[in-house]
């Protein structure tokens, strides 16, 4: 089942996972696009509410196609993670773009939130980190130097 919800700044499309036979746990995935900001990230905050209130058994957050998202967004996003968590609802979120994901970084998120990592995100994150930085003694990072 797919649904799409019209905020004023951020659409949400509602992928519903089907429980495996025996099973009654649902699993939501809610597709982010547009601008998640202070005007929109009630929004947000309400469809996970309800969604955690049928009881579903997890929600993924897809953020993807999100355009941009400000601190508000970042707060509302991991407020929503610990109230799910508290509810014994798995919560994930699907990395967004780098510009989406740096907006986590500066708000301290980004080691606190559980992001999903594919193997393609994994690999990028691993020559990134090769590339450009290294290990010193101390355990500090310093600048790589290309020959």
């Amino acid at each position: 089942m797919e649904r799409h919800l019209r905020m004023s700044a951020v659409n949400i499309g509602v992928r519903r996972k089907a429980a495996p036979p025996g099973a009654s746990v649902w699993t939501h995935t809610l597709i982010l696009t547009g601008e998640l900001n202070h005007g929109s990230a009630p929004t947000l905050e309400r469809e996970i509410e309800r969604l955690c209130g049928e009881g579903v058994g997890g929600i993924t957050l897809d953020l993807r196609q999100l355009a941009s998202i400000d601190a508000i967004g970042a707060a509302v996003i991991a407020s929503r993670c610990r109230v799910c968590q508290r509810r014994g609802c798995r919560f994930s979120l699907i990395p967004g773009t780098r510009m989406i994901q740096r907006t986590f970084e500066q708000a301290g998120l980004k080691d606190v939130l559980p992001f999903q990592v594919d193997e393609i995100t994994a690999r990028r994150l691993k020559k990134h980190t090769r590339s450009h930085s290294r290990a010193t003694p101390l355990g500090l990072t310093s600048e790589a130097k290309q020959p």
